[in-house]
């Protein structure tokens, strides 16, 4: 069988699962595109309550297990469609910055607090 010929399951009435998978994979992203964009609004651009804080590391804990495994299954060489591959590799390069960016930081928000108050007495 070549790498780049389509598993034919209609012989056992399954639908395209490679067509499938590309519609979950899609919606998926989209999902992740979602939550960057109400990050970046409650999160970034607004002070957060302490339960959006809670929400957005569970949701973003969530996409990042999620997405691992859809880039696990279709990172199969005999999945056809590699422009899916790059769209997840695409998000997961996203919400791994997410993490990195809030919760692999060191500094506690005191320290953070206290280094901008410096920059901005030695900036006048």
């Amino acid at each position: 069988m070549e790498l780049t010929s389509a598993l034919d399951l209609s012989v056992i009435n399954l639908p395209n699962l490679e067509q499938l998978a590309g519609e979950y994979i899609h919606r998926w992203s989209d999902a992740c595109g979602a939550f960057l964009v109400w990050e970046r609004q409650r999160l970034l651009l607004s002070e957060p309550s302490e339960e959006e804080k809670q929400t957005h590391r569970r949701a973003l804990e969530a996409l990042l297990r999620g997405t691992r495994i859809l880039y696990g299954l279709i990172a199969d060489p005999h999945f056809r469609d590699r422009t899916l591959l790059k769209e997840l590799r695409g998000r997961l390069w996203q919400l791994e910055h997410s993490w990195g960016m809030f919760y692999d930081n060191p500094m506690t928000e005191e320290e953070a607090d206290k280094l901008l108050e410096g920059e901005a007495v030695g900036t006048m």
